[in-house]
Parts: structure tokens; C-alpha cells; sequence
């Protein structure tokens, strides 16, 4: 449940409008009380609470997701088949997270995905264990989406659990949604329909 609260945490307020304020299509007047005005005149720090906060939120969602991917690996052993099959869907689940979640990362602070650049392009640093000490350096965009289709693929083959209205939990219609998504952002618009 914690992975998924803090995931939704990244779809809400200034997730969402701290972009916003860089957009073209934001202007901020005299009566916004300076709210977003770093982020609206492009004067952005590292130390900037509001861009550490997002960074580390995301890194956050990773870092619980690796730690229940992890230890979901050690408990298979013994298991019934019934339960093996609900710890499918939890590790799965987990899978899409970090994969979304990844997704998520790449858009806010990587350039465009271009397939002709995305060797050289800058990406996230990429973080597939539980560990607090590993600093990683950041990787290309091919290797970003690497992880990311790759994170798909390994759920898509986990989650047996049909898409329904209103489901709580990663449905088969989610790994699609996701899927195509990150088909547009590759400019794969063949497998992105």
C-alpha cells in the first residue's frame, strides 16, 4: 500500500504544476504571491526544495518497490501454487511501479526520447536493488528505456489480473496504458496504438 500511496503522491499538486509553471503556457500574475515564481522564471537551484523534494519522492517510490521486488524473490521457496500466483501479482505490481515510475523521472528532468540521440542522451540514474548507500551515476536514455521495457515485459508476464473500472491495483489494462505511452515517448507510434 505505501508504494502506491507515495506513487500517487507524484500525479498530485506540485508533481503536476511545478511543470506547469515552465510551460509557455503559464503566466504568472501580481497576485499568485511568488507560488511557483522560481519555477515560472526558470531561476532553478540544486538546492531548490521544491526539485530535491520531486527527485527524492521518485527515488523514494524506487527504493520501497526494489525492496519489496527483493524480498518477494526469497519467498517462493514452499510455496502452493495459489500463493505463488498472488506473489506474482505483488512483484509485478512492483515491476510496473519502478517502470512508471522510471518513465516519470525521464520526462521531468531528461530531454526528449530521440531514437537517433538516445545512446548519448543524458537519463536517470537507474537503481534496480534496495540499497541507501548506492549512488549511481546517470545512464543514457536507451538505457533508461531499457529498464523500462524491460521492467513492462517482466510484469506483463506476472499480472493475470483483468482490467476493470475504477480497479486499485495494476490491471493488464494498466501494463497496456503504460505500454503505449512509452511507445509515444520513443516515437514508436506503431506499437504505441
Amino acid at each position: 500500500e505505501g508504494v502506491y500511496r507515495l506513487y500517487r503522491s507524484i500525479y498530485l499538486g506540485e508533481y503536476v504544476y511545478y511543470p506547469d509553471y515552465q510551460s509557455d503556457l503559464f503566466n504568472e500574475l501580481s497576485s499568485s504571491g511568488n507560488r511557483g515564481g522560481f519555477m515560472y522564471r526558470h531561476y532553478i537551484q540544486a538546492s531548490d526544495s521544491d526539485v530535491y523534494n520531486n527527485w527524492i519522492r521518485h527515488y523514494s517510490i524506487l527504493a520501497n518497490a526494489n525492496f519489496l521486488i527483493g524480498k518477494i524473490d526469497a519467498m517462493y521457496e514452499g510455496l502452493s501454487a495459489e500463493d505463488q500466483a498472488a506473489v506474482d501479482q505483488y512483484k509485478g505490481e512492483m515491476l510496473i511501479m519502478r517502470a512508471a515510475t522510471f518513465r516519470s523521472l525521464a520526462l521531468r528532468y531528461c530531454k526528449d526520447y530521440e531514437p537517433s540521440t538516445a545512446a548519448s542522451d543524458y537519463g536517470v540514474p537507474i537503481v534496480t536493488t534496495y540499497d541507501p548507500n548506492y549512488r549511481p551515476d546517470r545512464c543514457s536514455m536507451a538505457d533508461t528505456y531499457t529498464q523500462i521495457t524491460r521492467d513492462i515485459a517482466d510484469a506483463e508476464k506476472l499480472i493475470s489480473t483483468a482490467g476493470k473500472a475504477d480497479a486499485a491495483y495494476v490491471t493488464k489494462d494498466a501494463i497496456t496504458a503504460l505500454k503505449a505511452q512509452v511507445a509515444l515517448d520513443m516515437h514508436d507510434y506503431t506499437n504505441a496504438s
